[in-house]
């Protein structure tokens, strides 16, 4: 197996990710539906029984005027579509650094090891950006008792952000290290995300502008302009009668967005350390 090899004046190239992340999802869209068939079954499974669970919620609302407030068994799906994502960025990140010849045969899922490891990658980033984001929370609810002012919770809720982003850009490239096995993927993301962050931001700003506007083009596509203000029937109505063009539209979005997702983390852990065979992005 390929070790990194950290190249002096490696760095961050946002176009030529934004152009490299693009090619990889739809030159080998064919690999990419097979790993992705699964997880595309999972998230359609668990979307449909959410949104299913929130029908019932305003029936019953609608019905008796009793709010059921947080649903705990939305929890559910949620773990299984994280096992499921976890699974196909794995294969995804090994068919790219590694060649295709990295991917189990079949649907190219599996469960190992390196899956566990990335799955707590995972999830300690997650837990380090809610840390931050935390704390910019309780700086907040603090001054918000002393100083009413409008201007300075805008200015900590930005900094927040900033702060949340920042830990991101820094811990990113722990995952496609984690999935080629690479030692010491958190010194190695560490390091080599150092005076990288903006550049790094930036090629995330570039691949996801335009799947953020294609969500917000089917939202206005499909959501009424005036269903903030409908009665609960109405709106238990309007959600039925939107839902499997809704569900479709999400499905499709989440497949692309995890595509890139991962082929960007891919790319960028190639420009910065020197990993992965050449060639590997052609099918």
């Amino acid at each position: 197996m390929q070790q990194p090899t950290i190249h002096p004046g490696a760095g961050v190239r946002p176009v030529d990710a934004f152009v490299e992340a693009y090619g990889l999802v739809f030159r080998n869209l064919r690999t990419v539906g097979r790993l992705l068939l699964v997880p595309l079954g999972v998230m359609a499974a668990g979307s449909y029984w959410s949104f299913d669970r929130q029908l019932m919620a305003l029936q019953r609302l609608a019905e008796t005027g009793e709010e059921t407030g947080f649903d705990p068994a939305q929890i559910i799906p949620f773990v299984f579509q994280l096992v499921a994502f976890v699974a196909f960025a794995t294969a995804w990140h090994r068919w790219i650094l590694m060649g295709p010849g990295a991917a189990v045969p079949g649907l190219g899922l599996a469960w190992r090891r390196v899956e566990w490891r990335y799955l707590m990658a995972l999830v300690g980033i997650y837990v380090a950006i809610f840390l931050v984001l935390a704390a910019c929370g309780l700086v907040l609810l603090f001054l918000s008792a002393a100083i009413e002012l409008f201007a300075v919770a805008v200015v900590i809720a930005f900094l927040g952000c900033a702060a949340a982003i920042f830990v991101f850009c820094r811990l990113c490239l722990v995952l496609p290290g984690t999935a080629v096995e690479a030692p010491s993927a958190l010194r190695t993301a560490w390091q080599r995300s150092f005076a990288k962050v903006f550049r790094i931001f930036l090629a995330l700003f570039l691949v996801f502008t335009p799947v953020v506007l294609a969500d917000l083009a089917v939202y206005v596509a499909l959501v009424p302009g005036d269903m903030a203000g409908l009665a609960p029937a109405e709106l238990a109505e309007t959600m039925r009668r939107i839902r499997w063009p809704f569900l479709a539209a999400g499905l499709l979005l989440y497949g692309l967005t995890a595509a890139l997702f991962v082929a960007l983390l891919s790319v960028l852990y190639r420009q910065m350390t020197g990993y992965g065979p050449p060639g590997a992005e052609t099918e």
